[in-house]
C-alpha cells in the first residue's frame, strides 16, 4: 500500500475506532503538499497546451508574427507537453510526479515513527472491547448451540441489546488488531518475537493452549466467539509477544505438530493407552467373550473425532487384534504378551489386516492451524 493510502487507511480506522488522529497531522500536511505539487503540475501542462495552440494562431493571423517567434513560442513548452521515447511523461510533470513521490515517502516514515501510540491505542481499545462483553449478563447454556442465538438473546430481558453489542465490539476488536498489525514488525512486535512454540493466535487468545482442544469454537457465529474465549479463560485481548507465555515443552517439535493434526510421542502413547484400557476392559468385562485390543504402527495417526490424520513427520495406524477362546485357554482372554503377530496368535488373538487397511482410506480431517476470530 502507498504511504498516501496508508495514511487514508489510518484516519479511517482510527475513526470508526473512535480514536483521536491528532498525531497524524505531521503526515497530513506531507500528503497536501504532494497534492499540491501535482496539482501545480497538471495545471500547469494544460495551460502549456494552450499556449502552444497559441503558436499556430499566430502565424494564421491577418498580421502574422514570424516564424521563428512563433517556434520559439512552441519550444518554449516543450518540457511541459512533449514525452521523450524512453518516458511516460513530459520531463517537467515527470519532475514533478518524482518530488511528489520523495514527499510521500516521509509519510511511512512519520507513521511508523508513532508505531509505538498507535499499536497502545490498539491495545487500550481492545481491552475496554473485551471489558464492555465481560461486563454483559450471565449466557444461557443453549445459546452456544443455537442455531438463532440473536433471536433467543432477544427474548431475554437482560439480553436485548446484548447481540448488538455483541456485534458492535467483535467489529471493533478485529479492526484494533489489524491496526496494531499496520506497525507490529516496525515495533519489533512481530510473529518471530513470539516464544518458541507460540502459534500467531496467541496476539489475540493470551492463554492460547486450550483454544488448540477447542472443537466448538469454529462452529459458533462470530459475535459469540469473544464471549466463549472469555468465559473458557483464553483471556482474550490485544498482546505483544512478551506478554504471551511457553514452556520448554511447547518448543519441541512434536508440541509444534499439534496444530496441523498430529501429535507428538508422549501424546501418542498416551492415546494408545487410553484405547488398550478401553477396549481392554471391555473385553474382560463379559459376554460376548471376546475383546478387541489396538496396537500402533507408523503409517497413519488416529485423531481425537475418530478418524484418521495424515502427519508427514510421525504417523500410526492402529492394528486391531480380536481374542476369541480356543480350546484350553479359558473364558478369559490372557494378558497380552508383546505386540508381535506371533505371540499374540500363541495366545488366541487374530490380527484383522483387513480392517486396519481399509481404516487408512477415511478421509483425512485437519485441525487449523491458526484461530481467527
Amino acid at each position: 500500500m502507498a504511504p498516501a493510502g496508508r495514511l487514508l487507511w489510518l484516519h479511517q480506522v482510527l475513526g470508526q475506532l473512535d480514536l483521536d488522529p491528532a498525531f497524524l497531522k505531521p503526515a497530513d500536511a506531507l500528503r497536501e503538499r504532494a497534492g499540491a505539487l501535482r496539482l501545480e503540475a497538471t495545471q500547469a501542462s494544460q495551460q502549456a497546451q494552450q499556449r502552444r495552440a497559441s503558436a499556430v494562431q499566430l502565424l494564421a493571423a491577418d498580421k502574422p508574427a514570424s516564424l521563428a517567434e512563433a517556434v520559439a513560442q512552441h519550444l518554449e513548452v516543450s518540457p511541459w507537453l512533449d514525452t521523450q521515447p524512453t518516458h511516460l511523461a513530459p520531463p517537467a510533470v515527470e519532475l514533478a510526479e518524482q518530488a511528489a513521490r520523495l514527499i510521500e515517502s516521509k509519510i511511512g516514515v512519520l507513521i511508523f515513527a508513532n508505531g509505538e501510540k498507535i499499536f497502545a491505542l490498539a491495545q487500550k481499545k481492545a481491552m475496554e472491547l473485551v471489558q464492555e462483553i465481560a461486563d454483559l449478563p450471565k449466557f444461557p447454556d443453549a445459546i452456544w448451540g443455537s442455531p438463532d442465538p440473536s433471536g433467543d438473546l432477544t427474548r431475554i430481558p437482560e439480553h436485548r441489546l446484548t447481540w448488538g453489542t455483541l456485534t458492535h465490539n467483535s467489529q471493533q476488536f478485529w479492526l484494533a488488531h489489524e491496526l496494531a498489525n499496520l506497525v507490529r514488525d516496525s515495533i519489533g512486535a512481530g510473529a518471530n518475537r513470539l516464544p518458541d512454540g507460540a502459534p500467531r493466535h496467541a496476539f489475540w487468545a493470551k492463554n492460547w493452549r486450550p483454544a488448540f482442544e477447542d472443537n466448538q469454537f469454529s462452529l459458533l457465529k462470530t459475535p459469540l466467539r469473544l464471549r466463549w474465549a472469555l468465559d473458557h479463560d483464553w483471556q482474550p485481548g490485544l498482546w505483544r509477544p512478551e506478554d504471551v507465555k511457553a514452556t520448554a515443552k511447547d518448543a519441541t517439535f512434536g508440541q509444534k505438530l499439534g496444530p496441523i493434526g498430529c501429535r507428538g510421542r508422549d501424546s501418542i502413547e498416551l492415546s494408545r493407552q487410553r484405547r488398550l484400557t478401553d477396549f481392554g476392559a471391555g473385553a474382560v468385562a463379559g459376554p460376548p467373550r471376546t475383546g478387541t485390543f489396538t496396537s500402533f504402527q507408523p503409517g497413519h495417526h488416529r485423531g481425537s473425532s475418530g478418524s484418521f490424520r495424515r502427519c508427514r513427520h510421525r504417523t500410526e495406524v492402529p492394528r486391531v487384534w480380536t481374542w476369541r477362546p480356543h480350546k484350553g485357554l479359558g473364558a478369559s482372554p490372557p494378558p497380552r504378551p508383546d505386540k508381535s503377530p506371533g505371540g499374540m496368535a500363541s495366545y488366541g488373538y487374530r490380527h484383522n489386516s483387513a480392517r486396519a487397511v481399509r481404516s487408512t482410506r477415511v478421509q483425512p480431517v485437519w485441525r487449523p492451524a491458526v484461530l481467527a476470530i
